[in-house]
């Protein structure tokens, strides 16, 4: 079943959440190189919803992130009618909006990202991460420690108090070899690239997967050749020590 509301594009992930006050919170990424991050937030708290028999990802409103080099952001919204969203420029209705929602983000001015991928919520304090997967480079963007990002990294941000509030972002881990990127702090046992998929564990811990493509495995001059095969890790929020816990086969992309 499709949710319009949530906007059309390559979701690679949803990751819920909720308000104070009970309403859903539904992160999901845009799965492309410039791809962009998205939040949906639902019009009345979900239970309340449920209990009247409709689905609380059918109301809401969808916002975009706009990220800031001082490491700030904000979510203006996607809504028929406001900023540059109007019917004088182009966009006859708020289905066009959710239907385009690249364009709409466009529009915007919302920042482009490296190939966003899963997304997970720390039940701890409501940290929100994003694992950003890998970038050819070139588009113009605040978020990340490098323009052509073979290796990815993983944002973090926190939510300010309310859903229509701005947030705080960080880069939690950079991925990558040393040996080609001073900026990469991993020891050997917890070098990665490409990382993609994340979950929380019930010790507070953040699993994450890698994705390293098949083409780029153990490749010398793609700077690969001490990163081994694809991954499970495990990073600890408080301090970003990051341990490989197993490992895929050889070519399992």
């Amino acid at each position: 079943m499709k949710r319009t509301a949530l906007g059309r594009f390559n979701h690679s992930s949803a990751a819920a959440s909720e308000t104070r006050d009970g309403r859903v919170v539904v992160y999901s990424g845009d799965d492309q190189d410039g791809g962009y991050l998205y939040k949906f937030v639902g019009a009345a708290p979900w239970k309340s919803e449920r209990a009247r028999g409709r689905s609380p990802l059918d109301h809401g409103v969808l916002f975009v992130a706009r990220f800031q080099e001082d490491g700030t952001g904000q979510w203006p919204a996607l809504t028929h009618g406001r900023g540059a969203l109007t019917t004088a420029l182009g966009w006859k209705d708020q289905a066009d909006i959710l239907l385009r929602a690249r364009e709409a983000a466009d529009a915007l001015g919302a920042t482009r990202l490296d190939r966003p991928q899963q997304i997970a919520v720390s039940p701890g304090n409501g940290d929100v991460y994003c694992a950003l997967a890998n970038s050819a480079g070139g588009h113009t963007r605040a978020v990340g420690p490098r323009d052509a990002n073979p290796h990815g990294h993983i944002v973090r941000w926190q939510e300010g108090p309310d859903t229509g509030a701005g947030f705080h972002w960080d880069v939690f881990l950079p991925a990558g070899d040393p040996a080609h990127d001073k900026g990469i702090a991993l020891g050997e046992a917890g070098r990665l690239a490409s990382p993609k998929g994340l979950a929380f564990g019930s010790a507070g811990q953040l699993w994450g997967s890698t994705g390293i493509a098949a083409d780029a495995l153990h490749r010398e001059d793609r700077h690969h050749e001490n990163l081994g095969n694809n991954a499970l890790l495990a990073a600890d929020p408080r301090t970003g020590e990051v341990r490989r816990l197993a490992g895929g086969v050889i070519g399992a992309a």
